[in-house]
């Protein structure tokens, strides 16, 4: 029941070792992860909760189109707060082509077709498109207005990345773009979002055969987080703030 100080921010405490931290879990971040776990695990997986789920949710549409509905359960609006990070993650590898939209999914590079054109996309009349519907139509968009020599360059570059692209009897299927092996992991969902993290790396303590106490001691130290007189004088500590050696003021 005692009061303690705080010897460093939670924000600190949280990084990645890597970057400065002390690499303990952040729960907020842990959560979304698991949440785009659960994206994934619709997508992929086979059971019964899936079955009712794309009955109910998905039925007609795929996850990259859908938008909240206050029909919706509120768990399920929650979850599509976060489908943005699993999408930025996923990408489509295209067999027949029935399960991946022609502007929304990630399937022929980095980004999407409405990102890479989003002048071609605003005035697009086939927005909800399937690849497989576009190949049907020899990957000829229809568009409201007449393309100006802009648009009409936008056009062919267009016309020149999807016709690289050919479909077969094959399904559909998601790759995860963080991970070697292509398939989702709590652990690069986690790296990602630390990526804009920053600060020194510290692996000449961590790797040294020391008790783990003193490890951190250690790097509370490099963080001028410990206790001496001159912090404890930051946080209006009422003792005596001289030196019990020299009876000077210092650091000690």
């Amino acid at each position: 029941m005692k009061k303690k100080y705080h010897l460093i921010k939670w924000i600190k405490i949280t990084k990645p070792k890597s970057k400065g931290g002390l690499g303990i879990k952040d729960l907020r971040r842990m959560n979304i992860s698991l949440l785009c776990k659960w994206w994934w695990k619709v997508e992929n997986g086979e059971g019964i909760w899936q079955e009712i789920i794309r009955e109910k949710y998905l039925k007609k549409g795929m996850i990259c189109m859908l938008t909240k509905n206050p029909k919706n359960s509120p768990v399920w609006n929650d979850l599509l707060k976060v489908r943005h990070i699993y999408l930025k993650g996923r990408t489509m590898q295209v067999g027949n082509g029935k399960s991946t939209s022609f502007w929304h999914d990630k399937w022929c590079g980095l980004v999407s077709l409405a990102d890479k054109f989003p002048e071609l996309y605003q005035i697009n009349v086939e927005q909800k498109c399937l690849v497989e519907e576009m190949k049907r139509k020899n990957w000829r968009p229809s568009f409201r207005r007449w393309l100006h020599e802009d648009l009409q360059n936008k056009y062919t570059q267009l016309l020149d990345i999807v016709f690289r692209y050919s479909l077969n009897s094959d399904k559909d299927y998601a790759r995860w773009d963080w991970e070697k092996s292509s398939i989702f992991s709590l652990k690069s969902t986690c790296k990602h979002l630390c990526r804009h993290d920053y600060g020194l790396n510290f692996s000449r303590i961590w790797k040294v055969k020391l008790p783990l106490k003193i490890k951190i001691f250690m790097w509370l130290v490099i963080q001028n987080s410990i206790l001496n007189k001159d912090n404890l004088g930051k946080r209006k500590w009422k003792g005596n703030k001289s030196c019990a050696f020299c009876s000077e003021n210092g650091s000690v």
